[in-house]
């Protein structure tokens, strides 16, 4: 879910940052969606996406934990 809200052209997060921005800049955005999948399984490869997820990985966790005890 959260990698899904990422704002890499082929994921929801991207389709929401491309409405958001002025129309010459979403032009320009719109051209990496081709190499987006392309820009996800490198920062998979070198660890990228661990480094943006695991913050609000430990949130969820956390409120967990801290709902169960």
């Amino acid at each position: 879910m959260i990698l899904n809200l990422l704002p890499i052209p082929p994921l929801d997060g991207g389709r929401v940052l491309f409405s958001l921005l002025p129309q010459n800049l979403a032009i320009q955005y719109a051209k990496i969606e081709p190499y987006g999948m392309w820009i996800i399984i490198f920062l998979l490869l070198i660890g990228g996406l661990t480094f943006i997820i695991q913050p609000f990985y430990s949130i969820i966790i956390n409120t967990i934990l801290y709902l169960i005890q």
